[in-house]
């Protein structure tokens, strides 16, 4: 008998995501854009999809339900995505560095916004700014 015991992973469909009328998802999409874009909530870093659930009049399962099925992620790495995109713009910026970017972006440690970019623009931040080849 093998030690581990290792099995596939089944992919699970979640119910409440297809209960979710389309109309509805397509304006709740909006108004996601419109308040974390727009209003630029995503450098808040205590903005909670729960929040977001309370300003849009609905509820945390119906936010969680359009990230999902309209961006293709959850609520956290959208935000993270706007984070790392507006990061990617400050470092055109000479002026800024490193630990100013966290403090600008609303991260608590600089190591979370320097893994996240990493992990979303698989450069380092040293190497998109062109610092390191």
């Amino acid at each position: 008998m093998a030690k581990y015991n290792i099995t596939e992973k089944r992919e699970k469909e979640a119910a409440y995501r297809t209960l979710v009328n389309p109309k509805l998802m397509d304006e709740l999409k909006e108004k996601i854009l419109n308040t974390i874009l727009i209003q630029k909530k995503y450098k808040d870093r205590d903005y909670s999809a729960k929040q977001l659930a309370t300003d849009l009049g609905t509820n945390t399962r119906y936010i969680s339900a359009v990230v999902n099925v309209r961006f293709h992620m959850n609520y956290t790495s959208l935000v993270n995505k706007y984070r790392i995109e507006e990061a990617m713009t400050l470092l055109v910026d000479r002026r800024y560095k490193t630990p100013k970017h966290g403090r600008n972006l609303r991260y608590g440690w600089i190591l979370l916004i320097v893994s996240r970019f990493m992990l979303l623009s698989s450069k380092s931040m040293g190497a998109r700014r062109g610092n390191i080849s």
